[in-house]
């Protein structure tokens, strides 16, 4: 009977070792997301650095030969700069812009980064409203132009 019950406690430790090395575990730490991004999916790493990847889920699951396997799950996003970043962004990609902002010509601008899905490159879209041309009236030209001197 001694042997009975000790071979069912082996067989039910083993079932909870084993189960647990199957139960994935979910991954929310923002740095470490990052080091497995870097590690095991290289080919992704640009697109989250860049923030033009939204991460689902990503889980941890340790097998029962002890090694570790990943599964994520993600989404392509647009990437909007604050406000705050857009004249940095304007001055060193796009100076034609800047400059056209700077003396009014337009407004309302805003820049996202998003990914091309047909060719997975990462874009930039920079859209902007013209504003109505102020007309000047012209300068007054006087002629003051005398002939001969008296």
């Amino acid at each position: 009977m001694k042997k009975i019950s000790l071979l069912a406690a082996i067989a039910i430790a083993t079932v909870f070792s084993t189960s647990a090395f199957a139960a994935p575990e979910a991954i929310t730490d923002n740095e470490k997301t990052s080091e497995i991004i870097n590690e095991c999916y290289p080919g992704l790493k640009a697109y989250y650095e860049t923030g033009v990847m939204s991460i689902e889920s990503l889980t941890e699951e340790t097998l029962a030969d002890g090694s570790t396997k990943y599964d994520i799950k993600y989404k392509f996003v647009r990437n909007f700069y604050d406000q705050s970043e857009i004249d940095d962004v304007l001055k060193e990609q796009y100076p034609d812009i800047y400059m056209m902002n700077k003396i009014g010509l337009v407004k309302d601008i805003s820049i996202c980064r998003f990914v091309d899905k047909a060719t997975g490159n990462i874009l930039t879209n920079v859209a902007y409203n013209r504003t109505a041309p102020q007309h000047h009236p012209a300068p007054r030209f006087e002629n003051r132009f005398r002939q001969g001197r008296k």
